[in-house]
């Protein structure tokens, strides 16, 4: 199993770096350029943080969920037992988000709140004419949903 965790870690990570990396062209404008906010470089930021942020999403919700897994051994009388092993619900480490996780609506409500704080942030940055900041702002909050959700993978698939 610890090889399956690895897998899944490196493809979400893998996979963001690939969103960033489409979205490259987005860097190379010039310092304080005037543009409109939904270019096709913020476009591809906004939806690489929103497909990070649901990847962090699900498997924080698998993990808050608890995990059952079979672990199958021969008894003294030969014979194969299989009993249900269950891993204790996981908590959310992030103490800010703590409250919202008591049901599904509410890690749903605070994934889209902070996928909505991004481009509110990108925005802001945006319309005070801080152009590189904005691609800034989108890139941290991919970079942290990344992190969140190769965490939970890892802590999903390893037992």
């Amino acid at each position: 199993m610890r090889h399956r965790s690895k897998h899944h870690t490196w493809s979400i990570c893998i996979l963001s770096l690939l969103f960033v990396i489409l979205a490259s062209p987005a860097w190379a404008q010039a310092p304080d350029a005037p543009h409109k906010f939904w270019t096709k470089g913020n476009t591809a930021l906004i939806v690489a943080d929103g497909i990070a942020k649901g990847d962090d999403g699900f498997f924080t919700h698998r993990v808050l969920d608890g995990k059952a897994f079979y672990r199958c051994y021969v008894d003294a009388s030969g014979v194969t037992q299989c009993p249900i092993i269950w891993i204790e619900r996981g908590t959310e480490l992030n103490a800010l988000a703590r409250p919202f996780f008591g049901t599904t609506g509410g890690q749903i409500a605070y994934f889209a709140g902070s996928w909505a704080r991004d481009i509110g942030v990108a925005y802001l940055l945006h319309h005070t004419g801080h152009h590189k900041l904005e691609k800034v702002a989108l890139s941290v909050g991919i970079g942290i949903s990344v992190q969140g959700a190769a965490y939970s993978a890892h802590s999903l698939y390893t037992f």
